[in-house]
């Protein structure tokens, strides 16, 4: 059994080492990454929307405080260093409510953000630029739908070329809506920004769009954008899931909408598989295990379905869909339905292969020792070591009301506490995908300011794993440098602490540099 790293103020160590739950990894080769599980908060209201990998090795996550500065929510952003601890943090307010839902890390370093807010009137979606420091560069605010709930839409993609694209929906009734497409310069300089309506159904009608990736050609030249989304005929009708591609100026080149009878289909996520082929979950309102689930189809070049998965334990989140190269395996974040009187839902990652077919779900967070409680997953991505970072909420462990809950694993979802396995459900699912076309239009924008404020939360470490930790007890010690010195001097394979295939002096030098290297 691996030991935590440490205590937690509410004893979980303790209570869990009784049960049984602590999910060792075997100790093996001992370059294995850091993994970790943390809750990062208040005593107020935070949760992560979305995170994602940084190129220093940490880690960028977004999502709101609730109560700081206003009654409502408020932005929330995080710099994480590797081992998920925050080396700054900064608050966002404005006179409304503001919730940030997507981040990227920008080709200059700093962190362009989508998010939604209710400071501008007849407005809603807000593009929002900081430096890496977290200082303030730019925001606009265009028109919008804020603060609907589900399904969330408002996500943000930075192109090759340095522009950036956001994603979202513009209220054109008191309950009806238009999908938009917002594309900008790095310097916020707006280049389109369009609404686009299902051209079938009435002005009462519902479409938005919920993420975006850039489209290349063989030769690798950008062609324009693929859209996941949802249109629905009016509130009372069953959503329907969809896809589109335009070209680099936002026009439509082909939409398509999947339409099942008694399915309800929102595409929550889109990422590029390997060639030209497209992955996208999507979550559905009931599927043929009962209830509410979530799906993946893939999608080849032209935009035929080439193969469809429904999952009954697995509800995805909003853009939480990522490929895993060069494996094509993909990754899907979300929410383990509750099970039991006492468990609420817990977070959950789902492993599948390009086809759809899982290869593991695996389940975080209190529930696994059965404590009451519920946590979520709103986002993951690839880490550099090769591992995975999610993000989302924590309601059972933490300072307050919820905490932004943060997981690193390794390249198979494992972590060192509060994680088992669980086996998927799945299977096929039918959802036929026919063209259909969108009529547009234009929307307005405005600068918005913002008030930018640094702040500082608690860390709560569930449980960590250090690199240096070689013996795997849960300390760095001089047991672990003589136990790595001893597999050196024998020319065993754990040593090979940089992973190069070779036990040489470079996994030396390796060794004593993450020895050295202070760990939470």
């Amino acid at each position: 059994m691996t030991k935590a790293r440490k205590i937690t103020s509410r004893g979980w160590v303790a209570k869990a080492a009784m049960l049984g739950v602590l999910s060792g990894t075997s100790v093996g080769a001992m370059g294995v990454p850091p993994t970790f599980q943390e809750a990062i908060g208040t005593q107020l209201e935070e949760q992560a929307m979305a995170v994602q990998s940084t190129r220093d090795g940490g880690f960028i996550s977004v999502g709101y405080r609730r109560g700081q500065f206003n009654a409502g929510r408020d932005i929330l952003v995080t710099k994480h260093n590797q081992y998920g601890i925050p080396q700054w943090e900064r608050v966002l307010v404005g006179p409304g409510e503001e919730v940030a839902f997507n981040v990227r890390q920008t080709l200059d370093g700093g962190y362009a953000i989508a998010a939604e807010s209710t400071s501008i009137a007849g407005l809603g979606t807000a593009v929002i630029k900081l430096t890496a420091a977290g200082g303030f560069v730019w925001a606009e605010m265009y028109q919008g739908a804020p603060l609907l709930g589900t399904p969330l839409v408002t996500a943000i993609e930075e192109m090759k070329n340095g522009d950036l694209v956001v994603v979202s929906r513009v209220a054109t009734g008191v309950a009806s809506h238009d999908a938009t497409i917002i594309r900008v310069r790095a310097n916020g300089v707006a280049l389109f920004s369009n609404r686009y309506h299902d051209a079938r159904y009435e002005n009462n009608s519902l479409t938005g769009f919920t993420d975006v990736r850039e489209w290349f050609d063989t030769a690798g030249v950008s062609r324009g954008l693929v859209i996941s989304g949802y249109t629905e005929r009016d509130a009372n009708s069953v959503r329907e899931a969809t896809i589109l591609r335009t070209d680099s100026a936002g026009l439509p080149l082909q939409y398509r909408v999947g339409f099942a009878p008694n399915t309800d289909a929102v595409a929550t996520g889109i990422d590029s598989l390997m060639p030209l082929d497209w992955g996208m979950s999507l979550r559905l309102g009931n599927t043929v295990f009962g209830g509410a689930g979530s799906g993946f189809a893939r999608f080849d070049s032209l935009l035929n379905v080439t193969s469809e998965r429904q999952y009954g334990t697995f509800l995805v989140s909003h853009a939480s869909i990522q490929e895993r190269s060069p494996s094509t395996q993909i990754i899907l974040a979300g929410t383990y339905p509750a099970a039991g009187p006492i468990a609420g839902d817990e977070a959950a990652l789902l492993n599948v292969d390009p086809a759809g077919n899982p290869i593991w779900e695996r389940i975080y967070g209190g529930a696994v020792p059965n404590l009451p409680g519920v946590e979520n997953f709103n986002g993951v991505w690839p880490t550099l070591d090769g591992g995975l970072i999610a993000a989302g909420l924590t309601g059972t462990f933490g300072f307050g009301n919820g905490d932004l809950y943060l997981v690193k694993t390794d390249s198979g979802g494992v972590v060192d506490c509060l994680q088992k396995p669980v086996q998927p459900q799945s299977a096929p699912l039918q959802i036929p995908f026919t063209d259909v076309q969108l009529t547009m239009g234009g929307i307005q924008h405005t600068p918005w300011q913002p008030n930018v404020i640094a702040t500082v939360s608690q860390v709560q470490i569930l449980c960590i794993r250090c690199p240096a930790d070689f013996d795997g007890d849960g300390a760095v010690d001089i047991f672990d440098y003589d136990a790595f010195v001893a597999a050196f001097e024998a020319g065993l394979m754990s040593a090979d602490f940089d992973g190069d295939g070779t036990v040489d002096f470079f996994d030396y030098d390796a060794y004593v540099v993450a020895f050295e290297t202070p760990c939470p």
